[in-house]
């Protein structure tokens, strides 16, 4: 709600708070020693990197040196895709998720086993994620539930995610 009525806010939060923030740190800096800082960075990884490459564009004097890691450029998308895992994960509100923390990293350890390798370099990493033929219903439990299997319901929360919003 605090959005849609108020647009400003919206700036305000995409781009403008840095710049603000910033241009007060530098007086107060100035103010404070008598003389302005040496240098200026600025870093940021996910929004923080979308932030980043704002600051560059709309104000790229403000700093020296400007690391934007892993920026969320798609930010609508990203938040849509969180709300899907929610309710995937959590289909009735206040009840605990229907894949644990620690199916969750069972299921990654597998999809590591089988993908990991493709870019020629063991290293925990999935280069190219959309390359992996990982598919959980591999993992279906078929004598009782066990640490090292998914249930009907928890297949279908670890399909849900895997397939993405419909």
């Amino acid at each position: 709600d605090w959005a849609m009525g108020h647009p400003e806010k919206i700036k305000d939060w995409g781009y403008r708070a840095h710049y603000f923030v910033t241009t007060a740190a530098k007086a107060v800096t100035t103010a404070f020693y008598g003389r302005p800082a040496a240098h200026a960075y600025f870093e940021g990884c996910s929004n923080g990197g979308r932030q980043a490459l704002m600051m560059a564009q709309r104000y790229p004097d403000l700093f020296d040196g400007i690391v934007a890691g892993a920026p969320s450029q798609f930010y609508a998308d990203t938040l849509l895709s969180l709300v899907w895992t929610g309710h995937s994960q959590v289909p009735v509100l206040g009840q605990p998720p229907v894949l644990s923390a620690e199916k969750r990293a069972m299921m990654s350890a597998r999809a590591h086993a089988a993908c990991d390798a493709q870019d020629g370099l063991l290293d925990q990493q999935l280069t190219n994620p959309r390359a992996c033929s990982f598919e959980p219903a591999g993992l279906q439990c078929t004598a009782g539930e066990t640490a090292d299997c998914l249930t009907t319901e928890q297949l279908r929360a670890a399909r849900a995610d895997y397939r993405g919003i419909p």
